[in-house]
Order: C-alpha cells, then structure tokens, then sequence
C-alpha cells in the first residue's frame, strides 16, 4: 500500500509523459520478471529488491509515452479486463484453491501433505492432470471474479459514486 501511495506521488510530480521510449520501462518489466524467477524463496536475499523494482517499473510505464509500444501492449483489451477484476481476483483465489483442496482430498481421496509453512499442499503423481487442475483453478477465478465485477463491485461503485 506505501509502494502504490508513494508511485502516485512520483507520478503527480510529473506532467504528462517522461519517456518517449519503451526501452526503461521494458528493462524494468524484465528486470523484475528476472528477479521474480530468481527468487526462490523469501530468504534470498534478493526478494528485498522486488518491491522497489516492482515500484519503479510501475512509475516508469506510468511515465511512458502512449505512442510506444509498450503502452500498447498494456491497453490491451484483455489486460485491462483482467486489471479490472483484479480485485475479485485477489478476494477470491484463495477460496476457489482451498475448496478444490478439499474436493481432491476428500472427494477423490487424493494423497496430501502439509508443507513448512503449515498449508495443504496435494500430491498429483500426472504432470498433465496437475496442469488440468491448475487451469482449471484459475478459470474459476477469472469467472467467479468477473461475475463478482460485474454483479458486485460496478454497482456499488456507481452508487457510492452517486451518492456522493
């Protein structure tokens, strides 16, 4: 929440675009992207940095001029779609995984095992079936959170908006 409060600062300090190039906002996305695949777990030592990087990568796509491509490749419709549900997104996943869970284990009797950090984690012995479930798992989201967009949060929102 700091992160986001102080990228809007920084974006306020500017008028209008800064860079004329999707080269520094390109560099910053990989850069991030590498970092994040690098990382791998919280006690690297690198993970302190993603945050930071994240940030900056955020302020400078902001800052992008909107005839660069980068600009583009982020309006698409898709993307912003799923930047609109994002929320529900967020609200939801965690439901859609525990009650798949819960199905494997207790419906199908799937082996399970806790990890470190205290979660049930479900032993899959197909790669293919393990995929299946995943993407299953995140089409539910995106359903259950776009229905959660367009039934929920739009119509609160316009009539917070309203009454106000």
């Amino acid at each position: 929440f700091f992160l986001g409060v102080l990228c809007c600062l920084i974006f306020k300090q500017f008028n209008g675009p800064f860079f004329r190039s999707s080269m520094p906002a390109a560099i910053l996305l990989v850069s991030c992207i590498a970092l994040i695949s690098l990382v791998q777990n919280k006690s690297d030592n690198w993970v302190v940095f993603l945050p930071i990087l994240f940030g900056a990568s955020i302020i400078c796509v902001s800052l992008t001029h909107r005839d660069t491509w980068i600009y583009a490749s982020l309006s698409n419709s898709h993307l912003v779609f799923l930047g609109s549900i994002s929320y529900g997104i967020y609200m939801i996943h965690a439901a859609v995984l525990w009650i798949e869970t819960q199905i494997l284990t207790v419906l199908f009797r799937f082996p399970d095992t806790t990890d470190a950090s205290g979660g049930t984690r479900i032993l899959v012995d197909s790669v293919w079936l393990a995929d299946l479930l995943t993407l299953l798992a995140v089409g539910l989201t995106i359903l259950l959170a776009s229905v959660s967009y367009s039934r929920l949060e739009k119509p609160l929102y316009s009539r917070a908006i309203i009454d106000s």
